[in-house]
């Protein structure tokens, strides 16, 4: 009988300690989360400073701790600027890597591919891109916060209606994110009561696109909208210089970094930039909320690598912060299911690099109006000038 107790209590005590580091192993378990950014091919100037973004700060919170006592493991791709391999490479995260959530990858193309197979695989991704076109319709599985095209040029139109111009030209990139923006322009110049005197657009490979501008010139437009990546915009800010072209030049946040005033030079000067709200946080007021939430970020960000902090860097810093409050919301769980729906049924929040985010419950953008997301930037000697 003393030997049946003994053995009982045995097997109890190996029961319960095998309880206890079952659930010290859950409770430290790495958190794998896989990186999609291309810092190779044309892309590669907003992939580089992205990985620069993404290594800080992941370096910042496993240094305290991990994300509710886990760490985290980075498995990183390099999309090298292709879209065809992002299919391939988010297939490779899920089925072989075994991540628990994607971030990235970064442009509409590359995001609506990501959306695809996130929802056949369902694991949750966190795109860099808030097109519509990548938010509509909603997705189980994709959660973007990146402010949208339509959130841009509002803001682009709202500064031209304040100076007064009446219609205005849009220059835009022969591709998904050109078209994209080209629709919502179209909307909101109606809705706005400003003309769309001329429409023009340009290859993402063109080398110069003084043709383009001097229609705009030629046309009733008494300002010129940009909407693209680089390197068209600058060539397009040349271009306008070399040609006389006086009239107000914005450009869309696809430019939105210190780049694109030394690419520009005295080309850039006077030009606005529509910008994510980082980057003109340090110009806010001290206790404004943005200003609070990114601060230290930006001070760390800029100590290590000696350059201002574009938007490209706010989309890594807001990304990795709301898989850290989606996994709060879920208690410290990290599996897949119990991740997404954490973004998906509503009431995750967080004010950081771009505005004050919010999923709403069964939406794929945090993203709302007057959210504080946008703001519009003009390049004065050599540096952005919130423009207030």
């Amino acid at each position: 009988m003393l030997k049946r107790h003994k053995l009982f209590g045995g097997l109890l005590a190996a029961t319960l300690i095998g309880g206890l580091m079952s659930s010290a192993m859950a409770q430290t378990a790495k958190l794998r989360m896989g990186v999609l950014l291309p810092v190779s091919g044309p892309l590669s100037f907003v992939g580089v400073t992205m990985k620069e973004s993404l290594d800080l700060v992941v370096e910042q919170f496993n240094a305290k701790g991990g994300m509710s006592g886990h760490q985290i493991e980075v498995v990183f791709y390099d999309t090298e600027s292709n879209t065809t391999l992002v299919g391939q490479q988010f297939r490779r995260l899920v089925e072989s890597d075994k991540v628990d959530i994607v971030v990235g990858p970064t442009v509409t193309g590359e995001s609506l591919v990501a959306r695809g197979v996130a929802n056949e695989l369902k694991v949750p991704v966190v795109p860099f891109a808030g097109t519509e076109a990548v938010i509509n319709p909603t997705s189980p599985y994709l959660f973007a916060f990146v402010p949208s095209d339509r959130q841009v040029a509002q803001a682009m139109l709202q500064l031209a209606k304040a100076q007064g111009l009446k219609s205005v030209a849009f220059l835009h990139s022969a591709d998904g994110f050109g078209q994209t923006g080209l629709k919502v322009m179209k909307e909101l110049t109606a809705e706005m009561g400003i003309g769309l005197a001329a429409v023009e657009e340009f290859g993402p490979r063109d080398a110069d696109m003084t043709p383009q501008v001097m229609r705009i010139r030629a046309s009733s437009a008494e300002g010129m909208f940009v909407w693209g990546v680089n390197p068209g915009p600058t060539i397009i800010m040349k271009n306008a210089k070399a040609v006389g072209f006086n009239k107000p030049i914005m450009n869309s946040y696809g430019v939105a970094s210190q780049l694109f005033i030394k690419q520009t030079g005295e080309a850039g000067e006077g030009t606005y930039v529509a910008g994510t709200a980082i980057m003109g946080a340090l110009q806010m007021n001290a206790d404004d909320p943005i200003r609070k939430a990114t601060e230290p970020f930006i001070a760390a960000f800029e100590k290590r690598y000696n350059k201002p902090v574009a938007a490209f860097n706010g989309y890594v810093f807001d990304a990795i912060n709301l898989v850290d409050q989606a996994i709060k919301k879920t208690g410290g769980k990290i599996d897949r299911e119990s991740l997404a729906k954490a973004f998906r049924d509503g009431g995750l929040e967080y004010t950081g690099a771009n505005g004050k985010l919010r999923f709403p419950g069964n939406s794929s953008t945090a993203q709302s109006p007057n959210n504080g997301a946008i703001v519009m930037l003009k390049i004065n000697k050599g540096a952005f000038e919130l423009v207030r």
